[in-house]
């Protein structure tokens, strides 16, 4: 459905201001009330727009739009590949908003509506002989561990038997979703989180669709986040690799600053 204003918005006062959706209806997107980040990853510095930070562990690797591992170019133009290497059992690799893994990140919840988004594409399933967990979301805490406090997606194969887990963190106290939806190999996700302007309720979907148990309402995260994908390899010696192509974070504020 298209959306005809019944009535026409005075012009924003600050020069050079768009005019967007806030899902719902147009507006002037005013940097002063509205946070609208996106990094598509077109760039050769694993960097790339929003200064993401990037850390490994032994044989993990980190990648940028070039090389082997990439799926899909075409379609999904700029890409961050993350590898956990084919030697250590370990081997692990991150992208993150965040200067580093204890630095807690720029976003803060509870001070208007948030919605992010994650476009990745899982080449290889977990399984028992070669184990990774891989963590997706708004987070802090240290890397290459289950984030202390955020909103995030789960997958491992020994993780509610492989379905999407989604989960919320404040202060190492966690929240748990299990979903019915599963993980399938050689597919892009879409993973979506949207958190209420009180902070007092997100919800978690896979390609728009709401996942099942993906309503959480307790252990809301207090303290300040970022974002990061995380793959963590914990058994066996075969790369598993995942690769990112898109970043979204938008936030309507309650009060303008």
């Amino acid at each position: 459905m298209s959306y005809i204003p019944t009535t026409l918005l005075p012009v924003d006062s600050s020069p050079g201001t768009s005019f967007i959706s806030n899902g719902s209806i147009g507006v002037w997107g005013n940097s002063q009330k509205y946070l609208f980040l996106v990094d598509d990853f077109c760039t050769s510095a694993a960097a790339s727009n929003l200064g993401w930070g990037n850390a490994v562990a032994n044989s993990g690797a980190v990648s940028v739009n070039v090389g082997s591992g990439f799926t899909d170019l075409s379609t999904h133009p700029g890409q961050i590949l993350l590898s956990t290497g084919a030697v250590s059992a370990s081997g692990a690799a991150l992208i993150r908003l965040a200067a580093s893994g204890n630095d807690r990140g720029p976003f803060t919840a509870g001070s208007g509506a948030i919605t992010a988004v994650w476009d990745i594409y899982v080449s290889t399933l977990s399984d028992g002989t070669d184990t990774y967990t891989l963590y997706a979301g708004l987070t802090s805490g240290a890397d290459f561990v289950e984030p202390n406090d955020g909103y995030y997606f789960i997958y491992s194969h020994g993780v509610n038997s492989g379905n999407w887990q989604v989960k919320t963190a404040a202060g190492g106290s966690r929240t748990t979703g299990n979903s019915t939806t599963a993980v399938t190999a050689n597919t892009w996700y879409r993973l979506k989180i949207i958190v209420n302007a009180a902070n007092t309720s997100v919800s978690f979907y896979v390609n728009d669709v709401l996942l099942t148990n993906g309503t959480l309402s307790a252990t809301m995260p207090t303290q300040r986040f970022g974002a990061a994908v995380d793959i963590v390899k914990s058994v066996g010696t075969a790369a598993r690799t995942t690769s990112v192509d898109l970043f979204t974070f938008y936030q309507e504020l309650t009060t303008t600053r």
